[in-house]
């Protein structure tokens, strides 16, 4: 096919300049038109037909190129995937905003830097996935495996994820405002200097996790599980502790941190505070 177009384009290349050529000449009183295009097509078509090996490579390695050149790959742009099994698999900056990746076996596959807006991974199995930069706005992962993932500077603002497993994940620098995690497990999760304004993250186990840095303003943490968690450093302001359970929490240097927060939450000897704040013993 490229074969044929290329040597339809070089005839009718030479086709052109011959024929202005040639009106050029029978202006002077030379041969005519016709008899000047006859003879130059006939040339023309021998140096094509003598040079055919040659160009019979260039264009064989062109034939070769072309998948890469055009970047053809399966588009997944809102297609059901739903079960697939995409393990290992290498997505880096595709566009997949509200692809169907529900139930579908993610471990270790690759999305850094995709668009998954509204993407659907709801059960999906994703241990060590690399979500690292990925768009994932108003995504559901819900119930998904994310052990071990990496989300750092990801973006899910207004993302849902109730009851999902997000152990031992990379959450640094991400943004999660306005996301629901409620139930969700993130313990010894890595959010330090991640953007959580207004994430909702009722009953959520965040155990062991490390918020150093990060914006926590008007997080929903009732009945949370924040034992032995660090805000160092991390702005608190009109974040909700109700019932929460703050033993072994570091809040020591936490900023914007009022009494009226932790009233209703409990800790132990090892859960530091700013000056002037207490926290009841939990039972």
């Amino acid at each position: 096919m490229w074969k044929s177009v290329f040597f339809i384009m070089l005839f009718g290349m030479a086709m052109a300049a011959t024929l202005s050529a040639a009106m050029v000449e029978s202006h002077s009183g030379k041969n005519s038109v016709i008899d000047k295009v006859a003879g130059s097509v006939a040339r023309g078509v021998g140096q094509i037909e003598n040079s055919g090996p040659a160009l019979d490579k260039v264009l064989g390695k062109i034939d070769l190129d072309l998948p890469t050149l055009s970047g053809e790959k399966k588009q997944y742009n809102g297609e059901d995937n739903t079960g697939a099994d995409h393990t290992g698999e290498d997505f880096t900056g595709r566009t997949l905003n509200a692809a169907n990746f529900n139930g579908a076996s993610l471990a270790g596959a690759v999305f850094a830097g995709s668009i998954m807006e509204e993407a659907g991974l709801v059960a999906a199995y994703a241990p060590t996935a690399n979500f690292s930069k990925a768009r994932l706005k108003n995504a559901n992962l819900s119930a998904g495996i994310f052990t071990g993932a990496n989300f750092n500077r990801a973006n899910l603002r207004e993302a849902t994820a109730r009851a999902a497993d997000f152990a031992g994940t990379d959450l640094s620098a991400a943004n999660l405002s306005f996301a629901s995690f409620s139930q969700s497990n993130f313990a010894i999760a890595n959010l330090s200097d991640a953007y959580l304004v207004s994430m909702r993250a009722f009953g959520a186990d965040f155990s062991g996790a490390q918020f150093v840095g990060a914006d926590v303003q008007g997080v929903r943490f009732e009945q949370a599980k924040l034992m032995n968690t660090d805000f160092s450093d991390a702005d608190v302001d009109q974040s909700i502790f109700t019932g929460a359970d703050l033993s072994g929490a570091s809040l020591a240097s936490a900023k914007n941190l009022k009494q009226t927060q932790i009233a209703d939450a409990c800790g132990n000897k090892a859960t530091t505070l700013p000056p002037g704040i207490t926290i009841s013993p939990c039972e």
